[in-house]
């Protein structure tokens, strides 16, 4: 308002009509006309004063002291007369009556300021736009004195959403189901005649307030749609039936509130916003969970290429490589999880990020990390690598790697160099990469493993003789078709060169088993078998068919070398060679000598050096009536007390020195027996045989390397710390299947629980316990905490 038209209006309200010109006197009559606004609205040609204005003078100011003047007039009945009933509203109802009544209220104010303009022969619609911004800011915001702002009223902006949830439920539940309500009907009419009268009475007031509102809850809407269905349940697939959503019931929505005007400006643009919204949020949820999902995999494959497609529309690359690694970090590579649980999460890991980016910079900037710590923190970090590799009866990832994948060329011609300098420059790749940008080939996992030893393939081909060896020595049948198919497969992925030394290991055991059935029908005639036995006390039996040794010729400098020095200990004066040699009880090393001599006959000149740290005997005991059978004891044990046949009572000085072995390594094997009850210690030096076997030794008995626990004498006793574990998992997850539970158990830090290390049959077995208990349900394979 101007200061002439100020002036005016003060003076006319103080009833001061000296000094009034004659436009003024006019001015007068329409001030006082405009103050009857009801019936200016009511018949605006009636009581506009049409005369006066137009005898006004068409100056400038004139024309806007009129307009102020009525201006002023409405607002002050507006105030008065329709505020109020807006201010009270309290629900649904009472908003759309309201707002129904206000767009018809203001229209009939428009329709004044629009004659009035006319008259006064203004075309601008400065008043219908300075109304319209009044009445906005008077009916839907406050003043915020704190923060110095107008805010949304509370009241209207909480009732709107109300409105608004109320009818796209109504709307959704019409194509979700195949029956509509009655109700439900009424509220779909109601907003679309809602919708329709705010777009027919051009209500540009109340528009902005409105849609935002709608737009808002709309949003909000399918952000809560996104949360319901992406669950822990990696298995469905999510974002397609995010999509089918979204043109069924969120488009069809979308066009009813735009009274079916597809072709609308704002409607195109919602549409957009929709579509990347949707691929947002859901990928915002999947990086949350992408821990979970990897461990999952391949289960979870599914979530894995909808976030594929997420990331692909919306990027987030970044967002996804600081998830992933800040879980890495705190779950993963931590000290309770075992290496070999570490090495299965990389190669899910690895195959999990190659779908999400196909170019690999995502999992370069995720593995170094873990190959750095696999590297210098876990020191059996390549024994794990190379039983996975081997893995064929339970088809581990990376024997299905190196039975499925040519490696590529250059792995065969690898430059150790190169690796090395490779990987002291490495530099993470920027995330992400452009569009442009082409994919990179396909990583080979088992290169990613010797790669991360700086392509030292040396070491992976001598970890394996180790575990060859191992196995070899385990396998009284020779039979090598097994170990031979797998050195085959390791040739081409390292080398027929690297594994010169494995074929001859191979052929060490073909050649031992020819020897040893010739050895066998020279000697399967001889009728002295020998029984020994010490009066009443013990009586130690070999069987006669088995008192022939089944001996392993080995070409020595072709077998890993630690095989033959980890018992190096057990020597004790390396002066003599003769005193140096570990004495077994005389009635093995007579059998060893008995079977020397043959081969001696069959291969000379050639003699067999004998390893007698190594190997194992078979035997039964018998001590007051009872017998108990031992397989796989070690040659020391079984001499240990094959003595005890001999006399019954020992001191350990005298057993060490018979045997030629130190005290240290005496106290080890010995406690195969002591631990068992058969041999007490009586005093720190005395040893003596038992009378009667416990009551508590098993009839028979494997491995005297073997510990034995409590918890391993009563399992379920030992799954039972587990059970609330279990419990809160399947509480988390709603429903898991056996394989699922066991991984996950198996995968994660319990503290303060022992490492899970149960097999998948024990905790098959107590889960079915549980079932019984009432405690939990199984349904086709799937276990859930009982309600």
């Amino acid at each position: 308002m101007n200061q002439h038209t100020f002036r005016l209006i003060h003076a006319l309200n103080n009833n001061n009509n000296s000094h009034l010109t004659e436009n003024t006197k006019l001015l007068q009559t329409i001030y006082e006309n405009a103050l009857n606004c009801y019936e200016l609205l009511d018949d605006p040609k009636k009581y506009l004063c049409l005369s006066e204005i137009k005898s006004i003078s068409s100056s400038t100011s004139d024309k806007t002291s009129v307009m102020d003047i009525y201006m002023q007039s409405m607002r002050q009945y507006f105030i008065k007369n329709h505020v109020p009933i807006f201010n009270s509203i309290s629900n649904v109802d009472s908003l759309v009556n309201t707002i129904q009544n206000i767009c018809l209220i203001v229209q009939r104010y428009i329709q004044f300021f629009e004659m009035l303009e006319n008259y006064l022969e203004i075309d601008d619609g400065r008043m219908r736009e300075e109304f319209i911004v009044f009445v906005q800011s008077t009916l839907f915001y406050k003043l915020n004195i704190d923060q110095r702002e107008y805010l949304i009223k509370k009241n209207i902006s909480e009732v709107l959403v109300q409105y608004y949830r109320a009818t796209f439920m109504a709307f959704a539940s019409t194509i979700e189901s195949e029956e509509t309500t009655l109700e439900a009907e009424s509220v779909i009419e109601n907003f679309k005649l809602f919708s329709d009268q705010v777009r027919i009475l051009r209500a540009n007031f109340m528009n902005s307030i409105i849609s935002n509102s709608w737009i808002s809850f709309m949003f909000s809407a399918i952000k809560e749609k996104i949360t319901e269905v992406a669950t822990m349940d990696f298995e469905q697939e999510i974002l397609s039936y995010i999509q089918q959503w979204k043109e069924q019931i969120i488009y069809p929505y979308m066009d009813m509130y735009f009274c079916n005007n597809a072709s609308h400006e704002l409607f195109n643009t919602l549409k957009s916003q929709v579509d990347y919204f949707v691929f947002e949020n859901l990928a915002k949820i999947r990086i949350k969970q992408i821990f979970n999902m990897i461990i999952d995999f391949p289960t979870s494959q599914q979530a894995i290429l909808d976030l594929k497609d997420c990331l692909n529309h919306c990027g987030m690359h970044q967002e996804l490589v600081e998830e992933l690694n800040k879980s890495v970090k705190n779950r993963l590579l931590i000290a309770s999880v075992e290496t070999k649980n570490i090495i299965m999460a990389f190669i899910r890991i690895i195959k999990s990020l190659l779908i999400i980016d196909p170019t690999g910079i995502s999992l370069d900037s995720v593995s170094f990390h873990i190959k750095d710590y696999l590297r210098e923190k876990r020191p059996d970090a390549v024994r794990c690598i190379v039983n996975e590799m081997i893995d064929e009866q339970n088809e581990s990832a990376l024997y299905h790697e190196l039975l499925t994948s040519d490696p590529p060329q250059s792995s065969l011609d690898y430059d150790s160099d190169d690796a090395e300098g490779a990987s002291e420059n490495w530099n993470p790749k920027p995330i992400h990469p452009s569009s442009s940008k082409s994919k990179l080939e396909k990583p080979d996992i088992i290169k990613i493993f010797i790669d991360m030893f700086k392509g030292n393939r040396e070491i992976f081909v001598n970890e394996y003789r180790t575990i060859l060896a191992e196995t070899l020595l385990k396998n009284e049948k020779y039979e090598t078709n097994n170990e031979a198919k797998m050195v085959e497969l390791l040739k081409i992925r390292f080398g027929e060169k690297n594994m010169q030394n494995c074929e001859i290991m191979l052929k060490d055991i073909s050649d031992s088993k020819f020897l040893n059935s010739g050895i066998h029908a020279r000697l399967s005639n001889r009728n002295d078998y020998i029984e020994l036995s010490n009066e009443n006390l013990a009586e130690i039996t070999i069987q006669p068919d088995s008192q022939i040794p089944s001996v392993f010729m080995l070409s020595k400098n072709y077998w890993p070398q630690q095989l033959f020095n980890q018992h190096s200990s057990l020597q004790v004066r390396p002066s003599d060679e003769n005193k140096t040699m570990i004495h077994l009880h005389p009635f093995v090393e007579q059998l060893m000598e008995e079977y020397a001599a043959q081969y001696n006959a069959i291969k000379a000149p050639r003699k067999l050096l004998w390893e007698k740290q190594l190997g194992s005997i078979d035997f039964d005991i018998e001590i007051g009536g009872e017998v108990v059978s031992f397989v796989q004891i070690h040659p020391i044990s079984a001499s240990i007390l094959f003595h005890f046949s001999d006399r019954n009572e020992w001191s350990k000085r005298e057993m060490c020195e018979l045997m030629n072995v130190d005290e240290k390594q005496f106290q080890k094997r010995i406690s195969t027996w002591t631990k068992r009850g058969i041999i007490i210690e009586n005093g720190d030096d005395n040893l003596r045989l038992v009378d009667n076997l416990s009551a508590s030794l098993n009839t028979q008995v494997e491995d005297d390397n073997m510990e034995e626990s409590s918890a391993a004498q009563n399992p379920e006793e030992a799954m039972r710390i587990y059970q609330d574990l279990i419990i809160g998992m399947l509480n988390n997850f709603d429903s898991m299947p056996l394989s699922k539970i066991h991984n996950m158990l198996g995968m994660f830090p319990l503290d303060p629980l022992p490492p899970f290390d149960k097999s998948l049959t024990e905790l098959g077995a107590f889960l079915g316990i549980l079932v019984k208990e009432g405690v939990l349900e199984c349904d086709s394979g799937e276990y859930r905490v009982k309600a």
